[in-house]
């Protein structure tokens, strides 16, 4: 995992994608990476899941509470972040 994001920023990809989703990413690009954290731009996600209905369709659902931002915290800190990429973000109010 090092060698592959050593190589992606030496050959200048510069926008580095995570999420709590992924299990253990979030500590291996802090690992591996994190000591050229100025060359990258740090994302993660939170507040929208995919839920199945029982007709088998999958519906996307938006929570902007505190319990649902939460995991972008824990995103932050595992990957020993003090800053993120915001996209698809909720309108700011809804984050007060």
């Amino acid at each position: 995992m090092g060698r592959l994001l050593y190589h992606a920023l030496d050959h200048g990809i510069d926008f580095v994608d995570s999420s709590a989703a992924y299990r253990w990413s979030e500590e291996l690009i802090a690992k591996y990476i994190g000591h050229r954290r100025h060359e990258f731009t740090y994302a993660t996600k939170c507040g929208s899941s995919r839920v199945q209905q029982a007709d088998g369709e999958w519906v996307q659902t938006l929570d902007y509470s505190a319990a649902a931002i939460a995991p972008a915290d824990r995103s932050l800190s595992s990957a020993n972040e003090d800053r993120l990429h915001r996209h698809h973000a909720a309108p700011l109010t809804l984050l007060r």
